[in-house]
């Protein structure tokens, strides 16, 4: 019968609200563009779902994250091609949260559900509250481990320094920081891109990097945890000088022979050896590679 009413109402142009079970057995009504927001219920309803069960997710979760997956779909119905997660997750109020505790809760769900954003903006305002002096080793006890690295990510992403009371390097993509970073990525005006000490340990995103900025002409990654560079490293034509000195590099691609106007090379401090260093220059006879 469900199924009939729901042709129905996709024929019109309407949509019901999702209904969702707490695991006290309280029963919440999601408009059904915010349950959108979840990958998991958006699988749920398109199997057959009705009632759909959340068996982790309590009434007090529910009331605490209704309201943030209602902010967060208002702004991606808001959302350009230049919209960045950091314009999206700095929209999400959670207008119902009080406490950190109940920020805790709101992350935890938020991963449970699979509402990455909501999740992200969580983490981000934890992160800001451990700025601001909140007990690290409290977030540690209750959180599980991925999201103690959400939250180390953001700490680091935001403050640009390795977050306090903890033992291990969250791992921070390129793509996180072009994402996330509250201040952007610009160039300067003779083209040059600088991320230096940003806690990145992988290059991921390197070929966003190329379209978003097809000119940029210096390009430097020095004193991160990098350990290798990807091949599309050979779509920055444009490039004339690259660092990635003081890094935990272990190889270098041949795409990097694909950068016509490569003038300088800096690997210094990586853990590349002579060998490689000397293979290096015969790939770019012309270029200037610094390795001490």
């Amino acid at each position: 019968m469900w199924k009939q009413l729901l042709l129905a109402l996709l024929l019109t142009g309407t949509a019901l609200p999702v209904t969702v079970i707490s695991s006290d057995k309280l029963a919440f009504e999601i408009d059904d563009h915010s349950s959108k927001t979840s990958s998991m219920l958006r699988d749920m309803i398109e199997t057959g779902g009705d009632n759909i069960p959340l068996p982790h997710a309590s009434s007090s979760d529910l009331r605490l994250l209704i309201p943030a997956m209602n902010d967060l779909k208002q702004a991606q119905d808001k959302a350009t091609a230049d919209t960045r997660k950091y314009d999206l997750i700095t929209k999400i109020r959670f207008t119902e949260v009080t406490e950190i505790n109940q920020l805790v809760a709101v992350l935890n769900v938020a991963n449970y559900l699979s509402i990455e954003l909501v999740a992200q903006a969580a983490a981000w305002r934890l992160a800001t509250e451990i700025d601001r002096g909140l007990d690290v080793a409290m977030l540690v006890r209750v959180l599980p481990g991925e999201l103690q690295e959400m939250v180390a990510k953001h700490y680091t992403i935001t403050y640009r320094r390795q977050m306090p009371g903890i033992s291990f390097v969250p791992n921070v993509s390129l793509d996180d920081v072009l994402e996330y970073d509250s201040k952007g990525v610009v160039t300067s005006q003779w083209g040059e891109l600088d991320f230096f000490n940003r806690g990145i340990t992988n290059l991921q995103g390197l070929e966003k990097l190329s379209q978003q900025f097809p000119n940029v002409t210096r390009l430097s990654f020095t004193n991160n945890f990098i350990r290798s560079i990807p091949q599309s490293i050979g779509l920055l034509t444009k490039l004339q000088q690259l660092s990635i000195a003081c890094n935990h590099l272990q190889s270098v691609p041949k795409t990097i022979t694909l950068l016509p106007n490569l003038q300088v090379l800096e690997l210094r401090y990586n853990l590349l050896g002579q060998t490689q260093h000397d293979s290096i220059r015969k790939l770019l006879p012309t270029v200037h590679v610094s390795t001490t």
